[in-house]
């Protein structure tokens, strides 16, 4: 049975999928993709939970140093499932065994894995089509958290409504 070890924070982050239409070979791209200049015409960016506020270069700085492109066919493999989808998926399930006997590491081992494996056939075909319906994009990934300002309104600020993403949650 897997167990948390060492300290555990109140901080979230999540994950990203992006398909944008071009490669991103700069802080120019990113800015040019995600920041249209009539949705930020003062070129700042409010922070999502603070009073605090950063120019767009200063967030797309930090986005570009996250992502990384990745092949059409890898992105599924770093997906997952979105958080709301184990719910579904482990209420299918039935009851977990842990209800029954909390030192049955074995059954509970087999309980988990099965809702792994439905997890990772529903990724799969969330990321499947979510190629499909876009093939002429370059896709790119990214986590962010909110353990710094910035990355929280990256996290939170729906910073990438411009451009469809396939956001995952790392609560």
């Amino acid at each position: 049975m897997k167990t948390r070890q060492g300290f555990v924070s109140n901080s979230s982050s999540s994950s990203f999928i992006l398909a944008l239409p071009k490669h991103l070979k700069s802080v120019e791209d990113v800015k040019s993709v995600l920041f249209p200049q009539k949705y930020y015409p003062d070129d700042i960016v409010y922070d999502f939970y603070e009073p605090e506020q950063y120019t767009v270069d200063e967030v797309a700085q930090c986005i570009f140093n996250a992502l990384s492109c990745k092949d059409k066919d890898a992105i599924g493999e770093f997906a997952g499932v979105p958080g709301s989808i184990y719910d579904v998926v482990s209420g299918m399930m039935g009851k977990s065994p842990a209800f029954d006997d909390i030192n049955d590491v074995k059954a509970i081992d087999e309980y988990y894995e099965k809702i792994q494996d439905v997890e990772s056939t529903i990724s799969n075909v969330v990321c499947d089509q979510f190629v499909k319906l876009h093939p002429n994009c370059y896709f790119y990934v990214g986590e962010f958290a909110d353990d710094t300002h910035m990355e929280s309104t990256i996290e939170h600020g729906r910073i990438f409504d411009n451009v469809p993403h396939i956001k995952i949650s790392n609560h």
